[in-house]
């Protein structure tokens, strides 16, 4: 019995690869999810440092950590900053003052679930939420709208779990070296992703088409391709070329929301709509 349970495991592992190797076009995700659990450890190191200080107990580590993270953001409340010479000039696309969501896309927000994240604050698995779509997705529907018509985003929502995840993998001890990851619970992102649909709508229509990240259907690949592009055609026509290459750092952690909100303004996104970014931001 116990040479045939070994000879099953054995079969079922091999078969788990051959599925990884088989989707890797459909799902790359899981792929390097698998190759980066066998290249290295995810567990923190037992001790680490910052600067000179060392810190070697997981209390003194995780408080570490969050002094580090939270010193990293940028507080512009008590920063005097001239918004109209860093804004641009009105844009109003269409109006965003209020909206609704429809039952269709709560529902349809549950259905594409994925099955592999893991659970927020809440512990609520995806899965849970996925499989019950036909029960929850009415009284979801009507704390959604409420949420919008009222433009209240409940405290429990902005809860979530940081993970540091490193940056590289040169020195894991170092806490420079690492990211936070916020890990929010799940009804809050659906009701999220819904709510940013409804931005990107109007946003779409202003950004222009050679910003390639954080959209949709573009990425690093497609930038990188109308560079080239680009390129090819200017050598081919005998001109020079010269490229400048910049980095925003901790660009995510030192956003001015000041005047992210008064851009936002400006092109049509205001009323309760505006009030909820606020709140949630």
């Amino acid at each position: 019995l116990r040479s045939k349970c070994k000879f099953l495991s054995r079969k079922d592992y091999l078969n788990y690869i051959n599925k990884i190797q088989t989707n890797l076009i459909i799902n790359p995700k899981k792929f390097w999810k698998f190759i980066n659990s066998k290249r290295r450890n995810n567990f923190l190191p037992n001790c680490m440092h910052l600067n000179a200080d060392e810190f070697n107990t997981p209390k003194d580590i995780i408080n570490t950590f969050a002094n580090y993270f939270s010193s990293v953001y940028e507080n512009y409340d008590n920063i005097n900053v001239n918004y109209k010479q860093q804004t641009p000039p009105k844009v109003l696309i269409t109006s965003l003052d209020s909206c609704s969501i429809d039952l269709f896309e709560v529902f349809e927000a549950l259905g594409s679930l994925s099955s592999n994240s893991s659970p927020g604050p809440d512990l609520i698995p995806n899965i849970f939420l996925r499989e019950c779509k036909f029960v929850i997705s009415t009284p979801l529907h009507y704390l959604f709208n409420l949420s919008l018509s009222l433009g209240l985003f409940p405290d429990s929502w902005k809860t979530s779990f940081i993970r540091p995840i490193p940056k590289s993998s040169s020195d894991l001890s170092n806490v420079a070296n690492y990211r936070p990851i916020s890990l929010l619970s799940l009804i809050p992102k659906i009701f999220e992703s819904i709510v940013a649909n409804k931005v990107l709508s109007v946003l779409n229509h202003v950004i222009i088409d050679d910003q390639h990240g954080f959209r949709r259907n573009k990425s690093t690949i497609t930038n990188l391709l109308n560079f080239r592009n680009f390129i090819s055609d200017a050598l081919s026509r005998g001109s020079n070329v010269d490229v400048i290459y910049t980095d925003f750092t901790k660009a995510f952690d030192k956003i001015n929301h000041k005047i992210l909100f008064t851009k936002l303004k400006q092109i049509g996104i205001c009323g309760f709509f505006f009030i909820l970014g606020h709140l949630i931001y």
